[in-house]
């Protein structure tokens, strides 16, 4: 049998890069900036939603705070199709 010689590499960055995950641990995967952010919600009924309750809840655990570290701009058609373009174009406004 014979013996490869030449350049080791080494695996250790790549273990401690990944460890969070093979141990288990959690790691924030979103971290909350200090100004506001802006996300844009698009959809065909307004009343309640668990879709969009669900989004909202995951968002809290990730630590976004709505109207404090978020805000979410919704907008919705109510089977309207010919508001989609206008809708969109307002949520895409600066």
């Amino acid at each position: 049998m014979t013996r490869r010689t030449g350049h080791v590499t080494s695996h250790r960055p790549l273990l401690k890069a990944s460890s969070p995950a093979w141990l288990g641990t959690s790691a924030p995967i979103a971290t909350p900036q200090t100004s506001a952010r802006r996300v844009a919600l698009l959809g065909i009924p307004a009343g309640p939603n668990l879709s969009r309750n669900l989004f909202r809840s995951r968002l809290a655990d990730l630590g976004w705070v709505e109207d404090k570290s978020l805000v979410l701009n919704m907008r919705f058609t109510h089977g309207d199709g010919a508001r989609l373009a206008p809708l969109t174009a307002e949520l895409l406004a600066p």
